[in-house]
């Protein structure tokens, strides 16, 4: 089957899949206070001023606008410049455009205006472990924790700035710590769990540290190993809807498609809003020749996320065994605009396109 090898080792796909229909700590962890917007004072301005800064964060975190981010927080920081929430946006901001210096300002402010900010001090302290200025990193760090002691970006930088210091006894306690506390966050869990290892330390069964250890297995292609942690996974939380999602991608990669079938029935149960679940269970169902199963579910996947790439090439393949040419092509071509040129399918959409008598875009 020209679309059966391709699709099951696919990391970066599996990622992109899982950020595009499941919680957004998958693909790394927010820096969102952890509260709304702080309003001191009253009157018209200042709660248009904290307005414009929720704005701001919707187009900095949901829609990665860094323009409209800026213009909005840069407002609310006019209308009222007491609220350290829209410094601390700006910071956030300069700091996407690359430009640290003003982020490091901007944070700073955010602190005299809110002297117990904590997502203030981690940025500053990131901004300062990045200028290799330890010292002030490490002061800032230990207040974040100190204000927030369940803050993720706070002990993992803190334990790359004791890495950095070469005190290997600290950066594995905040490793530890980081895998013990924290989901699983791409961007940060699998250098936790190497320097884990490479430090000589103890990995903690948890779910975070878990997910972190099956993706790699993934990665390595050893679905049994993957299979294993994810298992661990869901006994340790039998309500985390993406224990189970890789539950089944790893059954995919082990060929059994029913086990796949039943472990996806739990996510969707759990998260029934959840693109790349109806998506895993749409391959699941071709790979059973259950063709019309497999069409209604990747049908389900587009209507949640229209813009989900991987979900139209396995709907052209579906569509394409059903003997429908005429929709194959037209979802490979869709396939071909929304993916990425580095996507592994790529190419065997084209061949398929070719194959079909059509002509690719």
């Amino acid at each position: 089957m020209y679309h059966n090898k391709r699709r099951l080792i696919l990391v970066p796909a599996i990622l992109a899949a899982l950020a595009c229909g499941l919680p957004p700590f998958l693909t790394g962890e927010s820096s969102e206070p952890a509260t709304t917007p702080v309003v001191i004072g009253g009157g018209g301005d200042i709660a248009a001023a904290a307005a414009l800064v929720e704005e701001g964060f919707a187009y900095y975190y949901e829609q990665d606008d860094l323009d409209a981010a800026g213009e909005a927080c840069g407002e609310a920081a006019d209308l009222d410049p007491q609220n350290p929430d829209a410094y601390y946006c700006l910071g956030l901001v300069s700091v996407a455009m690359d430009d640290r210096d003003s982020g490091r300002e901007f944070f700073t402010r955010a602190i005299e205006l809110d002297p117990e900010y904590a997502a203030a001090y981690t940025e500053r302290g990131i901004i300062y472990n990045m200028d290799v200025n330890f010292d002030a990193a490490l002061d800032d760090l230990n207040r974040a924790i100190e204000l927030d002691p369940q803050s993720c970006r706070a002990y993992i930088h803190r334990a790359l700035n004791y890495d950095g210091r070469m005190n290997q006894e600290a950066a594995l306690a905040d490793y530890i710590q980081f895998l013990t506390i924290c989901p699983y966050i791409e961007t940060y869990t699998p250098a936790a769990l190497e320097r884990v290892e490479a430090l000589g330390g103890e990995i903690p069964e948890t779910v975070g540290a878990l997910m972190g250890q099956g993706l790699t297995y993934v990665e390595q292609n050893d679905p049994e190993a993957a299979l294993d942690a994810f298992n661990r996974v869901v006994a340790l939380d039998p309500e985390f809807a993406q224990g189970y999602f890789l539950r089944g991608y790893a059954y995919l990669m082990l060929e059994d498609p029913d086990l796949a079938i039943e472990a996806l029935n739990e996510a969707i149960v759990l998260e029934p809003e959840a693109a790349p679940s109806y998506h895993m269970r749409c391959i699941a169902y071709r790979d059973l020749d259950r063709l019309e199963e497999a069409l209604e579910d990747c049908n389900q996947a587009i209507e949640l996320d229209p813009n989900y790439d991987w979900v139209y090439f396995s709907r052209g393949a579906v569509y394409e065994r059903l003997g429908n040419v005429d929709e194959a092509l037209a979802d490979y071509n869709e396939f071909l605009r929304l993916a990425p040129e580095a996507h592994p399918d790529r190419e065997t959409a084209l061949e398929r396109i070719e194959a079909l008598g059509g002509q690719a875009p």
